[in-house]
């Protein structure tokens, strides 16, 4: 179950609670969670911003896996437009996520590291763990108008990412 409430158009506030059942490898496993996260988000175009912020911050609560588990995510990232040395519509971006449990995770809930959500040029699941942490950051040029149906340009991005496996 998931509640979300808009506060100001550039803030949320949500929560969530649950009931799992997971079969996983030679695991049978079933247990309740419960979480908050709260949502700032500046960005006018999604697919392209400029000069804006994204901001995520999720705490979620895991029992009954063995002991009790806290699991908190962040993720931080900012467009700059770079119109002093390139086109107009030219922007940076820079990210940063962390992903850490407050104890050892089943296999099945540690977050993957790899893959286009944090850490490009590396299969997904490349390395899975109780903390994750990744960093990113990028150089975006578009080559058609922000007007026209199809957005077409190019990037140049630099990320890097590690995780820690506990027990």
């Amino acid at each position: 179950m998931r509640v979300e409430r808009e506060l100001v158009p550039i803030l949320r506030v949500g929560a969530t609670a649950g009931w799992q059942h997971v079969t996983f490898m030679d695991r049978d496993d079933r247990f309740a969670q419960a979480g908050a996260d709260v949502v700032l988000d500046t960005r006018v175009d999604p697919n392209l911003p400029r000069n804006a912020v994204f901001a995520r911050a999720s705490w979620e609560q895991l029992g009954s896996v063995g002991p009790t588990v806290g699991q908190s995510r962040t993720l931080r990232a900012g467009w700059e437009r770079l119109s002093r040395c390139c086109s107009d519509r030219t922007c940076s971006r820079c990210a940063r996520l962390r992903d850490a449990a407050d104890g050892p995770l089943p296999p099945y809930l540690q977050p993957l590291l790899g893959g286009m959500p944090n850490l490009r040029g590396f299969r997904a699941g490349t390395l899975a763990g109780d903390i994750l942490v990744a960093y990113s950051a990028e150089l975006i040029v578009p080559l058609t108008s922000p007007l026209s149906v199809g957005k077409i340009g190019l990037s140049a991005f630099a990320d890097r990412g590690d995780g820690v496996r506990r027990g």
